[in-house]
């Protein structure tokens, strides 16, 4: 009987102080990022968003640095990708951890061969063609989409991975190439006969 009027004193005891500690604890769910894994193409940039109230609480940090920078815009991280290789962006509250996206950078999946990214036609009449590398096995070449976004200024017919220009006016158009979740873009500038822009 003795021993059971002790046990029932310690557990009163106990269950206040342990109530007490679990109330003090630090809440550490006060953010996430949606995605677990992000695959990224180098020299672009992307917009992360991030699940908070408390963003100016927060420090992000890449495992390796090399790979990426990030920049943060109100709820969003702004992420360039620089080189090839995996890495961790990892979200930190009170230094502590509390979430991390692992991130994949690949080569740039549509590779345009347009060294300066940018085509100049010098005056009206003039044509140019261009035509798209895959870098990523399993995409179909046929399956590629091109869009101009100023089809007075500069014409265009395709087919698969090859797209002809026909230049109509004076201007500049840029031009969006897609082959599944993957673009690339680049202008047409379509100047004087001198060859000037503006």
């Amino acid at each position: 009987m003795k021993k059971n009027l002790i046990l029932i004193l310690l557990f009163l005891l106990v269950i206040p102080l342990y109530v007490g500690c679990k109330t003090n604890e630090e809440n550490y769910d006060v953010a996430s990022i949606s995605e677990e894994s992000i695959e990224l193409e180098i020299g672009r940039i992307y917009t992360i968003n991030v699940n908070t109230e408390v963003m100016d609480s927060l420090t992000f940090t890449l495992e390796n640095d090399k790979l990426a920078s990030i920049e943060i815009e109100n709820n969003a991280l702004k992420i360039e990708a620089n080189d090839t290789g995996i890495t961790k962006l990892n979200v930190i509250y009170k230094e502590k951890i509390i979430d991390s996206v692992t991130l994949s950078i690949i080569e740039e999946v549509i590779f345009l061969p347009i060294p300066t990214g940018k085509i100049l036609l010098k005056g009206v009449d003039k044509e140019a063609s261009v035509k798209i590398i895959l870098t990523k096995e399993g995409l179909d070449l046929n399956s590629a989409t091109w869009e101009i976004d100023n089809s007075d200024v500069v014409s265009i017919e395709y087919q698969g991975g090859i797209a002809h220009f026909h230049s109509l006016a004076r201007g500049k158009a840029t031009v969006t190439v897609r082959v599944g979740d993957y673009e690339n873009s680049f202008e047409i500038y379509v100047t004087n006969i001198r060859g000037d822009i503006d």
